[in-house]
C-alpha cells in the first residue's frame, strides 16, 4: 500500500500540547463545543515512541477499516464556494478512522 494519509496530532508534554492546553478554557459552551470538534480530528499520543509505533500499525492496518462505516458521523459541512468540500469530508473521515485505529492500537497493547 502507498501510505499517503496525513493527520494532525499532539504529543503529551510537547510545547505544542502545553500551549494548546494553556490557551484553551472550557468556560463557554461555544468554546467547549469548538474544542471538542477540533479534538475529534486530532490524535493525542502519550509519547513520540507511541506515535512511531502507531504509524507502523496504521500503515499496516488502514485498509482493514472501511470509510463507509464512518460516513454517518460526518458533521454537516456547508458548501463553501471555492473549496472542494469532498476533500474536507475525506480528511474528516480519515481522522475518524485514525482515531478508531489509535484506540484499537492501544487496546491491542493492553491485551498482550
Amino acid at each position: 500500500m502507498n501510505w499517503d494519509i496525513s493527520y494532525k496530532y499532539f504529543i503529551k508534554g510537547s510545547i505544542d500540547y502545553i500551549a494548546h492546553k494553556f490557551y484553551i478554557t472550557d468556560d463557554m459552551d461555544e468554546e467547549f463545543t469548538s474544542r471538542r470538534r477540533f479534538l475529534e480530528c486530532v490524535l493525542i499520543f502519550d509519547s513520540e515512541l507511541e506515535k512511531i509505533n502507531f504509524d507502523k500499525f496504521a500503515e499496516e492496518n488502514y485498509t482493514y477499516y472501511n470509510a463507509s462505516d464512518f460516513e454517518g458521523r460526518l458533521p454537516l459541512f456547508p458548501n463553501i464556494e471555492g473549496y472542494v468540500m469532498s476533500a474536507f469530508k475525506k480528511d474528516y473521515i480519515n481522522a475518524l478512522i485514525l482515531k478508531k485505529m489509535l484506540n484499537d492500537f492501544r487496546d491491542n497493547l493492553l491485551s498482550r
